[in-house]
């Protein structure tokens, strides 16, 4: 089961919302999990790994706020732990600056330190939240 958070700033007019987590339809097929990624993102993985067996795949939807850019965006963090025991991690850098992305773990309390993305100010809010499949 996943949450989504509407996030809003009191102070300007941001407001967006994230699915964070992975749905009950999760299915741990290879092929599967890796379309969920993007097309770029794809390729570094066969770069990395190419025919090294792989042992195990986690992933969830992470909510990330950019260190550089303060962008806050929700990414599938995928680790593959393959060939004897080697572990890759997909990237979190920021989407629109290629900043460093920080992964937000607890959201309700850490959301009171996150700066509003639009006014740069210590603002946002949850104004809503749903659990989702």
């Amino acid at each position: 089961m996943g949450t989504g958070y509407g996030i809003r700033c009191q102070s300007c007019f941001y407001s967006n919302e994230f699915l964070l987590g992975v749905g009950g339809d999760y299915t741990p097929f290879i092929d599967y999990e890796f379309n969920i990624l993007h097309p770029k993102t794809r390729e570094q993985v066969k770069r990395v790994i190419g025919g090294s067996p792989i042992h195990d795949i986690n992933y969830e939807y992470e909510l990330l706020s950019c260190l550089k850019c303060q962008h806050l965006y929700s990414r599938p963090i995928m680790e593959i732990k393959y060939d004897r025991d080697e572990k890759f991690t997909t990237n979190k850098n920021c989407s629109k600056c290629k900043g460093k992305g920080k992964i937000i773990s607890n959201i309700e309390i850490d959301i009171n330190q996150l700066k509003c993305p639009g006014c740069k100010r210590k603002k946002l809010e949850i104004n809503s939240h749903i659990m989702w499949d």
